[in-house]
């Protein structure tokens, strides 16, 4: 992705930031099964799309937060880096 597509701020939804990757994830592979499988359908398309969006969200500071029991708190909770508190903070209440 490039500076230009990025539209993301601090108050993207979970389902805007997962539609924006899916939309690039989609033009993208569609390079690819043209240009590097010679236009044959590929079947492992979602496992090329999950690591695509991994790689996205990782490049763009994104990451998934967990509760103390190991769930995600909304459905999926991704949080951009300015949202995030330091390791240990508001714990211990």
């Amino acid at each position: 992705m490039t500076g230009d597509e990025r539209t993301d701020s601090i108050m993207d939804t979970p389902k805007q930031i997962i539609l924006r990757l899916l939309k690039s994830a989609a033009a993208a592979h569609g390079v690819y099964e043209a240009e590097r499988l010679g236009g044959i359908y590929d079947d492992e398309w979602p496992e090329w799309y999950a690591g695509y969006m991994a790689v996205g969200l990782t490049s763009e500071g994104y990451r998934v937060v967990r509760d103390r029991h190991g769930e995600a708190s909304e459905p999926m909770d991704f949080l951009p880096p300015a949202a995030r508190r330091p390791a240990g903070a508001g714990e211990g209440r």
